[in-house]
């Protein structure tokens, strides 16, 4: 799955690289998520009935991404994107807690379709999720799916909306942005991210600053 979404970054990224016409956007920038999560397990007891079992799961993550954005009117869009993020996560079971450091590291290819204001948009996801304990260490590989929708109120502004985490409704995450075009054509964006799954709440932001060619 990395091979395949690699090769399919590098692809479409010279493909838009050499399509004069368009408005191409390299960004780097950093990146904050604080959650916390109730997890409920049944376990068998003495009697032979079961028990319910708690877990919370509290901590946060940041870390710097690096994102390429690729726009033409009535013609394909293309964003694609590299996040690493790194954090500590506090894992209480009933009365007994622990500390876990975690590291993820994320691949994203958005690819969607300009229509004058509106470009609506599939995300493709690849994420390496890293957990470091002292008696454990263990590495999950996992893709996901997104969808979403660019508008554009106005030529130098951009807004963003989309859900991901449709595969997995534990990890549904909404996240709303803006895009703005500033003078010598420096380019901000920034967004905010919002749990959508019932146990888990918290909040994120992702702020970039790049170049428009």
């Amino acid at each position: 799955m990395r091979f395949l979404s690699t090769s399919l970054i590098v692809s479409l990224l010279a493909f838009s690289i050499s399509t004069h016409a368009r408005e191409n956007t390299v960004f780097g920038g950093v990146t904050y998520l604080d959650t916390e999560t109730i997890g409920t397990e049944t376990s068998d007891d003495d009697q032979g009935g079961t028990d319910a079992v708690v877990t919370v799961t509290t901590g946060s993550r940041s870390g710097f991404g690096f994102y390429f954005q690729s726009f033409e009117d009535e013609s394909l869009y293309v964003g694609a994107g590299f996040q690493r993020t790194e954090g500590d996560y506090n894992v209480c079971v009933l009365e007994d807690c622990g500390d876990v450091g975690l590291t993820v590291n994320e691949v994203n290819l958005e690819l969607g379709w300009s229509m004058r204001q509106w470009t609506p948009f599939v995300d493709f996801v690849s994420s390496d999720t890293e957990a470091d304990d002292p008696d454990l260490s263990d590495t999950d590989t996992d893709w996901d799916l997104g969808f979403g929708f660019w508008y554009q109120p106005s030529e130098e502004t951009k807004l963003k909306f989309n859900i991901s985490g449709l595969r997995d409704s534990d990890n549904q995450i909404l996240t709303s942005g803006f895009q703005r075009i500033l003078q010598n054509d420096i380019t901000i964006s920034g967004a905010f991210m919002y749990p959508l799954a019932q146990d888990v709440t918290g909040n994120g932001f992702r702020f970039a600053i790049g170049w428009t060619l």
